[in-house]
């Protein structure tokens, strides 16, 4: 298990209730820590770094990666900072099979992996989290 600062993007493996981190203001509302699956903490923490903030997400891993589908769950004011169509522009060549779409007034970034075979949608899992690295490492900083 892993946990991320929402205020400085640092992964821990330990849940803290504020960052301990010097110099962040982890006690601030922004500062929230929240679960990221272990094994794509480092894909979380730089979307959060370029300022894509994460509110949540589940990418599943190889240890429970059965059921569900990943998703992550961008934070609401990306629509007011970013506008919906700038948001829509920057997530348009989202490798497949990802894809941004609106959940609950919140941006989020979801691939369907289904496969009745769990060898396939093990597969399929890996090479989705494959491609959103490598996706995310060329997105633009936002500020």
């Amino acid at each position: 298990m892993s946990y991320m600062c929402a205020a400085c993007s640092e992964v821990y493996d330990q849940y803290f209730s504020q960052c301990p981190k010097v110099g962040c203001n982890g006690s601030a509302e922004d500062g929230e820590i929240i679960y990221v699956d272990e094994m794509f903490a480092p894909v979380i923490s730089m979307l959060n770094k370029k300022g894509y903030e994460v509110k949540s997400s589940y990418f599943g891993n190889p240890n429970n990666n059965m059921t569900g589908n990943p998703y992550i769950v961008l934070h609401e004011f990306l629509y007011e900072e970013c506008g919906a169509d700038e948001l829509k522009d920057i997530f348009d060549k989202l490798p497949y099979p990802w894809k941004l779409v609106d959940k609950n007034e919140c941006p989020t970034i979801e691939a369907y992996v289904g496969d009745h075979n769990k060898v396939k949608r093990f597969k399929n899992l890996l090479n989705a989290h494959i491609a959103l690295a490598d996706f995310v490492n060329m997105l633009p900083k936002l500020w």
